[in-house]
């Protein structure tokens, strides 16, 4: 079997764990065996000028995948009359041959964590900046490959994984991650909103346990924090299993010591404190992630007390050490009637953390959702086909009373990407064609 050629274009210090998951993907098993994969990680041994060799590979590809976020890049010297960036360059190269396929993916540009460009000089940064822009809108106009923007590797890779499906490159599985892809988007709004530089950042999240918090969560986990599948549950504990103890050091320490087990594991450190907590983490390619869960109509002087006590400690510890990047969910269940009740304990909580505070964020009540909702589901991670997706509505769907609770759509979603995969009555032909 002849392989395809691909081609991995972007800037590479804000997008480097973009680009490893991604040819993590290419050399899976059943997908290394369809494509031969070229990028930049390729030019560090050779003695070849690296912006030429780029030229060349761009040429000889099939397919060429274009990643772009919120830097223009390095630009060709100044003697070059254009001073478009290598990447904009490979670009250019890849859309001279009609022949080629072009994927292009935008990163999301409300996200902090994909920085502009840096230099000393403001107007070679404003103008970088203004050339990043009519960048993106050729491509945008033309070769744009996923209407929604991604966040983390994770992320990036289902899109990816998506396009190839599409134009029947590799096989139809559609990775069961994407069902937390059915937006809330209020709650993932506020929560880019909070998506500061700040080292420790807290996220209080609730709604009715029909609503299923956790799958916004594992979203936010999977897709902006980079965190792997199989990594998601060990991240969770309820008050009830640590919160035993009549001193705050000690439920602290057993807390710690449930995340340090579960995901650094080994003997713990003695003494076991919070800044040896951190030390654990030092050589983890991912951030610190607290999920607390609890009932809202449990959230006693002693559950409110710890979190204001823990986010203290914890912001106060990581302003010091400035390279941790610890994130703490606190996801509550609530009645309908008690949202309101409970949105205002949070707030006193939010008042009474100080400094703290900053970074204190309580993402808007969980609610039932309607129709538009799942048509975008569809159309962005399904088929644009707008047939299809209206088929897809009234087969699937449209028996579930409406507003949609998240149970009732994700258990309807999931038998949907059950048959897709398994290509029940031929349904990929319909999808996919």
């Amino acid at each position: 079997m002849n392989k395809h050629r691909v081609y991995i274009s972007s800037t590479y210090r804000d997008l480097k764990d973009h680009r490893k998951c991604l040819l993590d993907f290419f050399n899976t098993v059943h997908v290394r065996e369809r494509f031969e994969v070229t990028s930049m990680e390729g030019y560090v041994a050779d003695n070849v000028e690296p912006s030429l060799a780029c030229m060349e590979d761009v040429k000889k590809c099939d397919i060429y995948i274009l990643i772009l976020a919120n830097r223009y890049g390095f630009q060709l010297p100044a003697n070059d009359p254009t001073g478009i960036s290598i990447t904009e360059t490979e670009y250019n190269t890849a859309v001279a041959d009609p022949q080629k396929i072009i994927l292009a993916y935008f990163a999301n540009e409300a996200n902090p964590y994909f920085e502009k460009d840096a230099d000393p000089d403001t107007a070679i940064v404003s103008a970088k900046q203004e050339k990043l822009a009519g960048f993106k809108k050729r491509v945008r106009e033309k070769y744009l490959s996923h209407p929604e923007p991604f966040d983390g590797a994770h992320h990036l890779v289902v899109q990816v994984a998506q396009s190839l499906m599409k134009d029947e490159y590799i096989d139809v599985n559609f990775d069961s991650s994407i069902i937390y892809c059915c937006d809330r988007i209020p709650q993932y709004s506020h929560y880019l909103l909070g998506m500061t530089h700040d080292p420790f950042k807290t996220f209080v999240i609730y709604g009715s346990r029909k609503e299923l918090s956790a799958n916004l969560i594992n979203r936010l986990k999977l897709f902006t924090l980079g965190l792997p599948e199989s990594m998601l549950q060990n991240q969770v504990i309820s008050f009830e299993e640590f919160l035993v103890s009549e001193t705050y050091e000690k439920n602290r320490n057993a807390l710690l010591a449930y995340f340090f087990r579960r995901n650094i594991g080994g003997m713990l450190p003695e003494p076991f404190q919070p800044e040896a907590f951190l030390d654990g983490y030092a050589d983890s390619p991912y951030p610190i992630v607290f999920t607390i869960t609890g009932e809202a109509a449990m959230f006693t002087e002693k559950q409110f007390s710890f979190c204001r006590d823990f986010i203290r400690e914890m912001h106060g510890l990581t302003a010091q050490r400035l390279k941790d990047r610890v994130y703490l969910f606190l996801n509550f269940e609530v009645t309908e009637e008690g949202g309101q009740a409970f949105q205002g304990s949070a707030e006193q909580l939010g008042s009474a953390l100080g400094d703290a505070g900053q970074n204190f964020h309580i993402l808007p009540m969980l609610e039932s959702f309607r129709r538009p909702a799942l048509q975008n589901w569809l159309t962005v991670y399904i088929t644009p086909q707008a047939g299809v997706v209206e088929d897809l509505l009234e087969a699937r769907f449209d028996d579930l009373p409406a507003p949609y609770t998240m149970r009732a759509a994700e258990k309807r979603i999931r038998e949907l990407i059950n048959d897709i995969n398994s290509n029940k009555d031929n349904i990929q032909q319909q999808l996919l064609k």
